[in-house]
């Protein structure tokens, strides 16, 4: 995968292909060209999860125009709460209007019981970044590579005239355990080499057989 877009459904896909084909025991995710997207990388995570799981939380401006630390437990209890569904219009405007925004993925019929592996590197970042993050941190998945990017700022895109487009970061991101991942990459549980990625997989693949 490149980017994740809402329009591409990938999460609901490989849910139904999942389901379709019970055959399949494991399944390698190449997020190592992935430099990010939007929301819709938690549906994924919903594809290799029957129950709901914490996918981490965003802290605004309106966060920071009052305070000078990141939130309390306490503070993220009370948090604006929403999933995968929603749009990217619908999750800028969530952006735009609450200080602090935790995702959560919603429970399903998802009954994959096998081994997911991430490969990630240096350019798996943004959205893909906290795909790969969430997974690992939830115990889902094994990350293979090279560290993530450490880029994971959520921003919104503007036009300026002249076909000028201005980026702005509007939210900081941080893991359910509070790690912000903006400048802090994730480390992978198995550091290769980029072309010794796939073979170290499909060893220890072997060896479980």
């Amino acid at each position: 995968m490149k980017h994740f877009f809402e329009q591409f459904h990938i999460g609901s896909e490989i849910m139904t292909m999942l389901k379709q084909e019970p055959a399949i025991k494991n399944v390698i995710i190449d997020l190592t060209e992935a430099t990010g997207g939007d929301l819709s990388a938690m549906k994924l995570a919903e594809a290799f999860n029957a129950e709901s799981i914490q996918g981490g939380y965003f802290v605004t401006g309106k966060w920071w125009n009052q305070h000078s630390a990141p939130p309390s437990q306490r503070e993220i209890n009370r948090s604006k709460v929403t999933n995968s569904d929603i749009s990217i219009e619908q999750f800028n405007q969530l952006l735009a209007d609450h200080a602090i925004i935790s995702v959560q993925t919603k429970k399903t019929e998802s009954d994959f019981n096998g081994k997911v592996f991430i490969l990630t590197s240096n350019k798996t970042g943004s959205a893909a970044e906290a795909f790969a993050a969430v997974m690992q941190f939830h115990n889902k998945a094994i990350l293979v590579g090279q560290n993530t990017a450490g880029k994971m700022l959520t921003s919104v895109r503007q036009c300026v005239g002249d076909g000028w487009i201005l980026q702005l970061p509007v939210a900081d991101y941080y893991l359910p355990d509070g790690r912000r991942l903006e400048g802090q990459p994730t480390v992978p549980k198995i550091i290769t080499k980029p072309s010794q990625q796939l073979s170290t997989v499909t060893q220890i693949l072997a060896k479980k057989l």
